[in-house]
């Protein structure tokens, strides 16, 4: 009897061990199957874009790329780190513009400031910034080999502070030059910049292109400061036009985004070898004492079942991207790239596991596209105004009067009509019964208000850009 009752108590024990059983071979078999799909279809999709030549390593994406020691990069990091010892006044004349009034900025040379301490400082900074100066005037375009590798890119060893602080004491030395009255010293200074914006201009990452962009941006915002004030011939207006025709803000985009997508891929295959600094890669950090649950469990149980699923993922979104990026720049239209990504859907693959843990990193490592190609294309329009407004005064100095329309500068004074690259179209001028002249675009909301500059919102001190158009501003001389 007693045997009988120890067989009943043991069977519910036996069924339950069965049933975990059957529950963890069924399981393994979904963990397993869903790891084969995943790297099926991310194979089946790596082959369909390599067919469409499509580049997914760092190595290829860097063929035909011309490639130098680095060596004005490194004088460069060691001129602005001695530059970089000025008081509050000097760091705090920083490259924006001031806007009084919808469309009107303050000349940089008119703002309140303790004028005779910052002459006293730029003197004591005179020799750096003449080698400074004299270090860009031809300025090494070539990718350094030194810097150039995704070692350099994870240890933030290549020199964007020190590019950015060279370019912040050219901007206050053209700042100084021009309330000293010194035109040919503030284009100088505008020189330089154009140069710094071309140093190592085939270093192709992402954030490299964006530092050249801004300081482009800088050059751009001195170009019209000094463009305030008479004194400029036909040749050295020429000479200016010239030189910003070679500051590449658009054309690196392209190489910039293929390098990005390279350097995903480079990090799925750096986490497929459990080798150190994948999380460095994209600013994780792991605790210093305590136990890492994270690290013991979730992470190796993301590397085995969906890591590959995570990287087609990355591969689909950035396609989308890429593709977006490519139509605004051939079409020179944030617009058009704009409808692209909203009109594009991500192919995307279903389950009952959450996205956050299936695409753990994927998201993480798909830049702000949208951001960026809209600045690019926003500096590559103000790049584009200026080669318009030095083709006014060209035409002005010859002529005695602004032109009736920017098709009348073609071709004596431009090969063709600048683009607006927000919209495509080419730039809006309007030739006011008084003589006077507006040059605008589109803006950001492609709508062609007629010129308004008018806020959206209160821009403070910034960028034409948050006006309905977005105007090349008059000046403002108090």
């Amino acid at each position: 009897m007693s045997t009988g009752i120890e067989k009943d108590r043991k069977r519910p024990t036996k069924r339950l061990l069965w049933a975990v059983g059957l529950f963890l071979a069924a399981l393994a078999v979904m963990v397993l199957a869903t790891r084969w799909m995943g790297g099926s279809r991310l194979e089946r999709y790596r082959q369909r874009l390599l067919a469409q030549g499509e580049v997914l390593d760092w190595h290829s994406a860097m063929t035909n790329t011309t490639v130098s020691d680095g060596q004005q990069s490194k004088q460069l990091v060691v001129l602005a780190g001695g530059l970089n010892q000025g008081s509050e006044v000097s760091k705090g004349v920083y490259p924006e513009f001031e806007f009084p009034a919808p469309g009107v900025a303050l000349v940089p040379w008119k703002r309140p400031l303790d004028w005779e301490r910052f002459r006293q400082e730029m003197t004591d900074h005179r020799e750096a910034l003449i080698a400074l100066r004299a270090l860009l005037q031809d300025p090494d375009v070539a990718a350094s080999r030194s810097s150039y590798s995704p070692a350099t890119y994870i240890s933030g060893a290549a020199p964007f502070v020190q590019k950015r602080e060279a370019a912040y004491w050219l901007w206050r030395a053209h700042v100084l030059a021009l309330e000293q009255g010194d035109l040919q010293g503030a284009r100088e200074e505008i020189q330089a910049l154009l140069g710094l914006a071309r140093l190592q201009e085939h270093d192709r990452f992402l954030v490299d292109h964006m530092i050249r962009v801004a300081i482009a941006r800088i050059a751009a915002q001195a170009s019209w400061s000094a463009l305030q004030v008479e004194g400029w011939d036909e040749a050295v207006l020429i000479s200016l036009a010239d030189t910003w025709r070679k500051v590449p803000v658009l054309e690196g985009m392209n190489s910039s985004i293929t390098m990005e997508r390279a350097m995903g891929v480079w990090f799925f295959n750096l986490y497929r070898t459990n080798a150190p600094g994948a999380n460095t890669f994209i600013g994780l950090s792991r605790p210093s004492s305590g136990l890492d649950l994270d690290a013991l469990f979730v992470e190796p149980v993301w590397r085995f079942t969906y890591m590959d699923e995570d990287e087609l993922n990355y591969l689909r979104h950035f396609q989308v991207f890429i593709e977006a990026v490519r139509i605004g720049v051939q079409d020179r239209s944030l617009e058009k790239a704009e409808a692209h990504l909203q009109g594009t859907p991500v192919e995307s693959t279903s389950s009952l596991v959450p996205s956050e843990f299936r695409h753990r990193y994927s998201a993480m490592l798909v830049p702000n596209w949208t951001k960026a190609l809209r600045v690019v294309l926003q500096v590559e329009t103000e790049k584009q105004m200026i080669l318009v407004v030095t083709a006014i005064r060209r035409h002005i100095l010859k002529t005695g009067q602004p032109p009736a329309s920017l098709e009348a500068l073609v071709p004596d004074y431009l090969e063709a009509v600048p683009i607006d690259g927000m919209d495509g179209r080419p730039l809006r001028y309007i030739l006011r019964a008084d003589g006077t002249w507006r040059l605008y675009s589109v803006g950001t909301d492609f709508i062609d208000d007629g010129g308004d500059p008018s806020w959206i919102s209160d821009p403070g001190e910034g960028s034409m850009w948050w006006g309905r158009d977005a105007v090349w501003p008059d000046a403002a001389f108090q």
